[in-house]
């Protein structure tokens, strides 16, 4: 990280020694992050904030995840399909576990 003065070394030296809040993970930074901002029905996001309390994941996560794995069901080609299949039985593995 470049750093422009000394006044923003102590704030980013501050933050890196300060301890990540329990329930969060690290972010993975990727080149392919994006995001997007979307509107949804109050009852609509009780869900998605319900379900992902549920899995104990972000919400912000829980829908990334959610629209990657409908995104993946418009895909009828062999692998695709076998994605989705490897996806499911992931899914039901942890469920079991």
């Amino acid at each position: 990280m470049h750093v422009r003065d000394d006044s923003n070394a102590e704030v980013v030296e501050r933050d890196l020694e300060t301890a990540m809040p329990p329930g969060n993970r690290p972010r993975r930074e990727s080149r392919w992050d994006k995001t997007l901002q979307v509107r949804l029905p109050v009852e609509a996001w009780e869900a998605v904030v319900a379900e992902a309390e549920k899995r104990g994941l972000p919400v912000s996560t829980l829908a990334g995840e959610l629209l990657i794995a409908q995104l993946a069901t418009l895909d009828s080609s062999t692998p695709g399909v076998i994605a989705r299949i490897r996806a499911d039985l992931d899914t039901l593995s942890s469920r079991v576990e």
